[in-house]
């Protein structure tokens, strides 16, 4: 349901890669979080969903909360936050644009735009591997690594301009070379 109903809205996930993860005998935390973001923005989107997609979100939430509490803040450069946490994340904040009050999904969005810079997606498209030298699946990484920070940019742009609210993610930080 979610390829169908939300992909094209918040294009951050590959299908097979997501699929490959859920066939997974022991996904990682942030794998299952993402799966609980799926089904629950999935769910908020159909109306015979409606009702369980408030019990998906909420245990979406805690286990997000769960793997926060664990620390992923106070990861490295070299250990980032995981991109399927951020993308879990992403998730949420739809789920809670379409149901949820506006601070709400104002924090979440907050907590996914400074991840996104501690995680500094927005150094991937700085990044210069000649394509003949990337294989399919490190192809699939970089472009879910891409599309999840262009969706928090233009999360935060819009968020931005409805809420007369200052940017988080400038342009000049993707623009800029470290």
């Amino acid at each position: 349901m979610y390829f169908e109903r939300v992909h094209s809205n918040i294009p951050i996930i590959h299908k097979q890669r997501y699929f490959d993860v859920v066939e997974q005998q022991s996904p990682s935390k942030s794998q299952l979080c993402l799966q609980l973001a799926v089904q629950a923005a999935a769910a908020a989107t159909t109306a015979q969903m409606l009702k369980s997609s408030e019990s998906l979100y909420a245990e979406a939430c805690a286990a997000l909360e769960r793997v926060e509490i664990n620390g992923p803040i106070c990861r490295t450069r070299e250990a980032p936050v995981e991109l399927e946490y951020i993308q879990a994340l992403l998730l949420v904040v739809y789920y809670e644009a379409l149901r949820m009050p506006q601070y709400k999904y104002i924090l979440t969005a907050g907590r996914v735009f400074r991840l996104i810079q501690i995680s500094r997606l927005h150094e991937v498209d700085m990044e210069t591997v000649p394509i003949e030298d990337v294989s399919g699946e490190v192809f699939a990484r970089e472009e879910e690594r891409r599309r999840t920070f262009w969706m928090a940019y233009c999360f935060d742009r819009l968020f931005s301009i409805r809420h007369e609210l200052p940017h988080t993610l400038h342009e000049e930080a993707v623009s800029r070379s470290t």
